[in-house]
């Protein structure tokens, strides 16, 4: 007798895994996790420093650049705007792209660090202009 195969869809493997994923504009973006940390999908896509699929969430919600990552215990991007994240790595280009969509280089997350605060914890260069671009 012959069984048939049943197919286990993509999202249900990485929720079981721990993974959570979403499918914007066609296009499956996993969310950083880990114990402590959740981060929105565009603070994942920019945490990983992938320009295509941020470009990609902007214009699918271009709100997203205002979306703050989840306050937690350990004090790591507690409430961090994804300029912060882009700060911490150091990639002007998302710097650029991100200010470019009217993130505010002034926002602080919830331990009161701006993304310039960011980035210099990181010990990157300082990549943000001197005044807002607003």
């Amino acid at each position: 007798m012959h069984r048939r195969r049943r197919s286990i869809p993509v999202l249900l493997v990485l929720a079981i895994l721990g993974v959570t994923a979403v499918l914007v504009g066609g296009l499956l973006v996993t969310m950083a996790r880990s114990r402590d940390l959740f981060m929105p999908p565009l603070h994942g896509a920019v945490w990983r420093e992938d320009m295509p699929v941020v470009v990609r969430l902007l214009a699918a919600d271009p709100a997203a650049v205002h979306a703050r990552a989840a306050t937690t215990a350990s004090g790591r991007f507690n409430g961090a705007t994804p300029l912060m994240v882009a700060a911490a790595t150091g990639n002007q280009a998302l710097v650029d792209l991100l200010l470019a969509h009217g993130a505010d280089p002034t926002d602080t997350d919830a331990l009161g660090h701006t993304a310039a605060d960011h980035a210099a914890f990181h010990g990157q260069t300082p990549i943000l202009p001197a005044s807002p671009l607003r």
